[in-house]
C-alpha cells in the first residue's frame, strides 16, 4: 500500500525533509501515530515542522488526513505560504475538495496523494502538473503490535511532561464518566458530535473518542498515547457503533463487529 510513497520519499532522502502532521482530533493523532511508524520502516531522517512555520528550499512532507476541505485552513494556507518559498510538497492520503488556487500552485515537484477517487478527480481537474495518486488512508499501515511495543517503553504518569501528564488523567477520568453511564457493556457508541456531526440523535452514552482523547500536538509522543488510549477503549467493546472514519478503521483492524 505504501510501496509508492516509500520510492517517492526515499528519492528525497538526501535531502532536508521536514514533516508536518495534519493537526486535528485523536484520529489525526492515530494518522500521525501510523505516518511515524511508517517512517521508521524506511529510516528516513526526517524533523518535525510546525503548520504556522515558514520554511525554504526544504522537503515538506504534510501529513494526511481530511484537512484540506471546508471549512477547514490550516493546511491550506501552510501549503500556500511554503510552496513560494522553493520547497517540494508531498501531501501524505488526504480528502481533498477544496483550495483550487492551492493546488493550481503545485507542479511537477510536487505529489498529492487522495485516499478516494472523488479527491483524486478534483485535484486532477484543479492541477497545473503536479503528480496526483490514489492511496489508502495511513491509518491502513496500522500494525498494533507496534503500538503496543512503543507504549510498553513509556511511564503512564510521566512526571517530567506534565503537559502529557494532565492529558492522560483527563483520559482516565473520561474513560471511567463513560463506564458510568454505559448500559450496554458489550457496545460502544462513538458518534461525531464536532462542526461536522450529522442529524443522528446523540444517546446519551455516546463516547465521542475522537474529541475526548485528543492530543495537544500531534508530535511523536502524544500521537503514541492518543492511539493507545483509541486501541484500550474499543478493545474493550465487542461492537462499535461510529461515523468517525479512524474510529471504525481502527475497529476494523481489531476485527470487531
Amino acid at each position: 500500500m505504501t510501496d509508492h510513497i516509500s520510492r517517492v520519499i526515499l528519492d528525497c532522502s538526501s535531502e532536508d525533509i521536514i514533516f508536518v502532521p495534519n493537526p486535528g482530533n485523536a484520529g489525526d493523532s492515530f494518522i500521525a501515530h501510523c505516518t511515524y511508524n511508517f517512517f521508521d520502516s524506511i529510516d528516513l531522517k526526517y524533523s518535525i515542522g510546525q503548520i504556522s512555520k515558514i520554511y525554504d528550499d526544504k522537503v515538506i512532507i504534510c501529513g494526511g488526513g481530511g484537512s484540506l476541505v471546508e471549512p477547514y485552513r490550516g493546511m491550506y494556507e501552510f501549503i500556500k505560504r511554503n510552496k513560494v518559498r522553493g520547497n517540494r510538497i508531498i501531501v501524505l492520503p488526504q480528502s481533498i475538495r477544496a483550495y483550487p488556487d492551492m493546488i493550481s500552485m503545485l507542479d511537477d515537484a510536487d505529489h498529492v496523494y487522495c485516499r478516494e477517487k472523488k479527491s483524486f478527480d478534483y485535484v486532477n481537474d484543479h492541477s497545473a502538473g503536479c503528480n496526483v495518486h490514489l492511496a489508502h488512508d495511513m491509518a491502513f499501515s496500522w500494525d498494533p503490535k507496534t503500538t503496543l511495543r512503543k507504549i510498553g517503553r513509556e511511564s503512564y504518569f510521566q512526571i517530567s511532561d506534565m503537559e502529557l501528564l494532565l492529558r492522560n488523567s483527563k483520559r482516565i477520568i473520561r474513560k471511567w464518566t463513560h463506564s458510568l453511564k454505559n448500559s450496554d457493556k458489550s457496545t460502544l457508541v462513538c458518534y461525531r458530535n464536532d462542526v461536522e456531526r450529522t442529524s443522528i440523535k446523540l444517546p446519551f452514552d455516546n463516547f465521542d473518542m475522537s474529541q475526548l482523547f485528543s492530543a495537544d500536538n500531534l508530535e511523536r509522543e502524544q500521537s503514541l498515547w492518543a492511539t493507545w488510549h483509541m486501541m484500550s477503549m474499543i478493545s474493550s467493546f465487542d461492537t462499535i457503533c461510529t461515523n468517525r472514519l479512524h474510529v471504525a478503521i481502527m475497529a476494523l483492524l481489531l476485527k470487531k463487529k
